[in-house]
Parts: structure tokens; sequence; C-alpha cells
């Protein structure tokens, strides 16, 4: 398969995937239920949908706004997790979901770098 095929599957299982968690942060938001955690969630899920369009059509500030958001994502989880985490919940199931999520945020980061992935996004100077 090549590598903008793969691209254009992810930025469409982004657009998907955060779509509906920024429906749901807006409701949180709406029914005045949200804090600042769904606050920056909702934003985030936000940044991810537009560099997932952005990915849909190759450009590279998607690339690397997609990739930034991904850090930026793993470091408040585990933020998150180091100031919350005691020994009594760190085998509890949502604390063990965040190392699931900082996986998928991972993976997602290690495909957007990777060699083939790189050089559609780097070959091409009309999508800077």
């Amino acid at each position: 398969m090549k590598p903008q095929t793969k691209i254009r599957i992810l930025a469409v299982a982004l657009i998907v995937l955060f779509g509906l968690g920024t429906l749901v942060a807006l409701v949180a938001l709406v029914t005045g239920r949200a804090d600042s955690q769904i606050t920056f969630a909702a934003l985030t899920d936000l940044g991810f949908i537009v560099g997932g369009v952005g990915l849909l059509k190759l450009r590279r500030w998607s690339w690397w706004l997609t990739i930034v958001l991904c850090g930026v994502s793993i470091a408040h989880l585990f933020w998150r997790m180091f100031t919350t985490l005691t020994p009594g919940t760190a085998t509890k199931e949502a604390e063990i979901a965040s190392y699931a999520v900082a996986g998928f945020y991972l993976g997602i980061g290690f495909f957007l770098t990777s060699d083939s992935v790189r050089k559609v996004f780097e070959g091409d100077d009309t999508n800077a």
C-alpha cells in the first residue's frame, strides 16, 4: 500500500475519532459539566480534526500539526498520570486506559515520522 493511501486512511480515522470526542466535549461544555481537562481535550480534538483534513490533502503543515499534537497529548497524559497516580490507583481501568491512549499517540507519531511518510511530505515543496 502506498504511503499516501495510509496517510489518508489515518486522516479519515483522526477526523472520525476526534470528531466524536469533540461532540462529547461540546455536550459537556453546553451542559455546564466541563472542567479544564475537558476544555483542553476539546481544543486538542479540534486540532486533530484540522490536522486530519490537512493530511487528506497531504499538506506539510498538517503533518507538523499532528506530530506536535501527539507530543503535547502524550506530555499532558504523563503529567496528569504523574500528578494524580497513587500506588492504589495505578492498576485501575481508567489509569490503564491512559497507558493505551499514550500508546495510540505514540503509534501515530511513529507512523508520521517513518521514512516513507516523511518522504511524502518533504519531497514536495508545494505542500509548505
